[in-house]
């Protein structure tokens, strides 16, 4: 009899567990003043701890006046010594915090540890689209249209990253832009941060009198922020380009440089980018190439983005009777899918 009235005890017990508010199970972070904060924790180091709780935007509270640290799920965490651990933070016994590795693995002290971050996943794609076509008639009629296409792929230590750009401005029925321009990188991601390159990249704008541009090369970088809203990455390397400019064809090596910025601003709708790649190279006329981007972003609806962006390009040697500056400013929509 008792067993027949347990069985509806332990299903009302278990739908009660069920319903516990989600702080039971959060990341609890206890401050040296007695402030409890529950969430998920997103970053710990030797400066700040950040965390993310339900009621909330995320925020950061400095390491030294925090007293203990809990987390329900290991985090990724990266050693003093450039090593890669899972460590999950188990609270504070003998007026110690600690740290535990795997089962069969020691506690260690927090020291140890550079920085730590809720693992990411293996796979991650992002990919974006954005077009800005302009059409006047009057006195003038002139069109221009830009479409830029990109994809960003992570498979666990290793990136790659496509774009592809289109653009064709007309003025009074003549064309006087004709770029075409795709690219391609491959990164390994080894210690801390640091990754290597190999990049290929093709581009042809008749208007310029570019036949043809051809660039491969390897390079060194550096993930000098990526803590979610804010990124940047610095890469410098050298390669090999091959060109007909000017209907001169030539090739030779060539020195690399490119930076990558990105910010996504508190409203959390709005996003600055920046981008520049400089190409020096050591042949003929010694020409250096400048290709930069920046930009806003503002969400709209769902995926959707306003842009504006201010793009300039810049070669000290162009060919004969071609300028060698050109900006734009362009106002357009996009979409990450």
């Amino acid at each position: 009899m008792n067993r027949l009235h347990s069985a509806p005890t332990l299903v009302f017990l278990w739908l009660a567990l069920l319903a516990l508010p989600g702080t039971l199970l959060a990341d609890r972070i206890v401050m040296k003043n007695g402030d409890i904060i529950t969430g998920r924790v997103t970053r710990v180091d030797a400066q700040e701890v950040t965390i993310d709780p339900p009621y909330t935007k995320a925020f950061a509270v400095k390491r030294d006046a925090v007293a203990s640290i809990r987390t329900d799920e290991p985090l990724e965490a990266e050693l003093q010594d450039g090593a890669r651990v899972r460590a999950q933070f188990a609270g504070v016994q003998d007026g110690k915090q600690v740290v535990q590795l795997d089962e069969s693995a020691a506690p260690i002290e927090t020291a140890a540890i550079h920085h730590a971050t809720p693992p990411r996943p293996f796979y991650a794609r992002e990919s974006r689209a954005e077009g800005t076509v302009t059409v006047n008639e009057g006195n003038t009629v002139s069109r221009s249209a830009i479409f830029d296409f990109d994809t960003r792929l992570r498979l666990g230590d290793h990136r790659q990253y496509a774009r592809f750009l289109y653009r064709r401005d007309e003025n009074d029925g003549q064309t006087t832009k004709k770029q075409t321009r795709g690219s391609y990188e491959y990164d390994w991601l080894f210690r801390r941060g640091w990754y290597t390159a190999v990049t290929g990249a093709y581009e042809r704008d008749p208007i310029r009198d570019l036949g043809h541009r051809f660039t491969f090369g390897a390079l060194l970088g550096h993930d000098f922020i990526d803590s979610g809203p804010t990124f940047l990455t610095i890469k410098a390397g050298a390669g090999y380009t091959d060109e007909n400019l000017g209907e001169i064809v030539q090739d030779g090596a060539v020195g690399l440089w490119e930076l990558e910025f990105r910010h996504r601003f508190a409203v959390r709708r709005l996003e600055f980018v920046h981008e520049h790649a400089l190409t020096y190279q050591n042949y003929g006329a010694n020409n250096m190439i400048v290709a930069a981007n920046t930009g806003l972003r503002l969400d709209v609806l769902w995926d959707i983005y306003a842009t504006a962006n201010y793009r300039y390009n810049y070669e000290s040697e162009p060919a004969p009777g071609r300028f060698g500056k050109d900006s734009t400013l362009t106002f357009g929509l996009g979409a990450k899918f």
